[in-house]
């Protein structure tokens, strides 16, 4: 019974281990269409700029202020970002589908956001989510691997010790007693007395070499499985150093570009009063506001990895297995 019940034990590890990967799937679909929702956004804002500038020029152009070709230029660019408009939606509308995979409704049914429904990207800490050190405890205290291979070994120990007691001789112990009781049957008083008889029964395995094999067996098995679960430990504080590596990296990228998208962002409205005034032209404006848009699909992409390598971090610690 206890080996049947150590074997059912053995399918919780990889429920927990498909949780664990559902989860991160999960979490990467969420972030993507977050993602995907930042850059239409940006495209949107852009065009916007564009378009509003159009009415402003053609009366400039008309009367004589400014040269045709700006308003050409202009109208240029609002076709281009038109067209990047339209892209972003696609990739917005796509990764909504994909994030319904894992949002359901309360019937359980595929759910796709709506574009209203999107959220930003909320405000990180300076701080790493968590200390390596505690992060590696963590991790090996809970990835399901480590799991399964402490259940097989339990399981394999089992098997040693039913081949050892195959070896151990078997001693049974037998007592025998009877006695006539009751009033006499007859008048000869020919009732017996009391008769006891006590025997030991040892018997010894005759055919040995099977349990031994079998114990020189599970001991190999026990070398492997020992040698295994070294390996996988090893292997899992490597998954927990890397993630953490990525979620410090992701975290400096996020903050300088940051702050090269505020730069290229105040270079850009500069460069638009200026066109305003008549000391720049839409060459310039144009270049100005695509480094802005640049800068800013950086930040989404430093963000997005961030995310990405949070969810794997949480992954490498087992953060979100069936225990907890």
């Amino acid at each position: 019974m206890w080996k049947a019940g150590l074997e059912r034990q053995l399918a919780e590890p990889d429920i927990q281990a498909q949780l664990i990967d559902f989860v991160r799937g999960g979490s990467y679909a969420w972030w993507d269409w977050v993602a995907a929702g930042e850059y239409h956004r940006i495209a949107t804002r852009i065009l916007t700029l564009a378009e509003d500038r159009t009415a402003r020029v053609r009366s400039q152009v008309e009367a004589g202020f400014t040269d045709p070709p700006e308003l050409t230029d202009n109208l240029r660019m609002v076709s281009i970002r038109q067209a990047k408009v339209a892209d972003t939606r696609r990739k917005l509308q796509q990764t909504a589908a994909k994030l319904s995979i894992y949002l359901r409704d309360g019937e359980g049914r595929p759910l796709v956001p709506g574009e209203a429904q999107l959220p930003g990207f909320p405000q990180l800490s300076d701080q790493p989510v968590q200390e390596l050190s505690a992060g590696v405890e963590a991790a090996l205290a809970r990835r399901p691997e480590l799991k399964l291979l402490d259940l097989l070994r339990r399981q394999v120990q089992i098997d040693y010790s039913n081949a050892s007691n195959q070896l151990q001789p078997e001693l049974n112990a037998v007592l025998w007693g009877s006695q006539d009781v009751g009033a006499a049957a007859s008048s000869k008083g020919d009732k017996s007395d009391l008769e006891a008889e006590a025997s030991l029964l040892l018997d010894v395995p005759v055919e040995r070499r099977k349990a031994r094999g079998k114990m020189t067996e599970t001991q190999a098995k026990m070398s492997q499985l020992t040698a295994k679960r070294r390996l996988t430990a090893d292997k899992i504080t490597v998954d927990v150093q890397m993630a953490h590596a990525a979620i410090v990296s992701a975290l400096e990228q996020v903050q300088e570009t940051g702050e090269a998208l505020r730069l290229a962002e105040d270079l850009a409205e500069r460069e638009r009063q200026n066109e305003e005034a008549g000391l720049s032209d839409m060459l310039k404006v144009a270049l100005r506001e695509q480094y802005a848009v640049e800068s800013a699909e950086k930040n989404v992409d430093a963000l997005q990895l961030y995310f990405h390598s949070l969810a794997d971090f949480r992954a490498a610690v087992a953060q979100d297995d069936l225990s907890r």
